[in-house]
């Protein structure tokens, strides 16, 4: 049984999965819940499956880029359970789970999630086989400047882009949106598989989220003597 564990987006979810397929997600919970609702989901899910602690083989959690409050939560979490359990532990990219949720016969495409409330993380992935592949480093961008470099590169576009970005991409780059095919759980869950499958599991003690911004914290003060 492997847990997945998703606080990266503008919502956030758990889910059980079972070589990869999905055998139960959570509700989605709002930034304001997941401190507190993402461990009572996982252990409702855990109910619902008939699952003990010790089913659990893998956990698959969303490494960013995400908000710091979101990821610092995910991933407390998914060392924990997997330092508690002795088992191994699946960082993926937010990015290139949003990818996976469509379909693999576009060449390139460009996830874009939202990253605070007037930005946008996003990347271009090329098709490499049956997989994808990063092409560029993830940036943080305004709505202008995600307009600008799609109109520069107009290549499919996806993600969990609201309204009004969607709207203006559409009528100042003819922009071409690829609606999704499976949820983030199911994504993740299909590459958290396939990476511990080949053995590439992260350590524990090495596993970082990618913020999207650095977190905000207070130098010290020098002591006086």
């Amino acid at each position: 049984m492997e847990l997945i564990i998703d606080v990266s987006a503008s919502a956030a979810a758990a889910g059980l999965a079972r070589g990869g397929e999905v055998l139960w997600s959570g509700n989605l919970l709002t930034t304001r819940d997941h401190t507190t609702m993402l461990l009572p989901q996982i252990l409702e899910g855990m109910t619902a499956t008939g699952a003990r602690a010790a089913d659990i083989t893998l956990v698959t959690v969303a490494t960013g880029p995400g908000p710091f409050n979101g990821l610092r939560v995910a991933l407390a979490i998914a060392k924990g359970i997997a330092v508690a359990g002795g088992i191994p532990v699946a960082g993926v990219n937010s990015l290139l789970a949003e990818v996976n949720r469509c379909r693999a016969d576009v060449e390139q495409l460009r996830p874009i999630v939202p990253a605070g409330k007037t930005t946008y993380a996003t990347a271009l992935f090329c098709r490499d086989g049956t997989s994808r592949r990063q092409v560029d480093d993830s940036q943080v961008m305004s709505a202008v400047e995600i307009t600008d470099i799609v109109s520069k590169n107009p290549v499919a576009l996806c993600g969990d882009v609201d309204d009004g970005l969607r709207r203006v991409l559409q009528k100042d780059t003819s922009a071409h949106f690829v609606e999704p095919e499976w949820s983030r759980i199911e994504a993740l869950a299909a590459l958290g598989h396939e990476r511990a499958t080949a053995g590439e599991a992260d350590p524990v003690a090495t596993l970082q989220p990618i913020y999207v911004r650095p977190p905000h914290i207070t130098k010290p003060r020098e002591r006086r003597h």
